[in-house]
């Protein structure tokens, strides 16, 4: 899949950082918002939940750096 744009890549997990996670990410100026494995920050515990991101027409399944 290649996206473009926004410089989102769907890559293996051992080619960055533990930190973020994986999930669609639905990047729309609405309601519409995503089911994805939310990181917690210095923490081990991964939490299934709503990941609300900020504007864009862009939809993709990727990786979710949280910062």
């Amino acid at each position: 899949m290649v996206v473009t744009g926004q410089g989102h890549r769907h890559s293996a997990p051992t080619e960055e950082s533990d930190e973020g996670s994986w999930g669609r990410i639905n990047k729309e100026c609405d309601s519409t918002n995503v089911w994805g494995i939310i990181n917690k920050e210095c923490d081990s515990t991964n939490v299934w939940g709503i990941i609300n991101k900020e504007c864009d027409s862009t939809n993709v399944w990727g990786r979710i750096n949280k910062e």
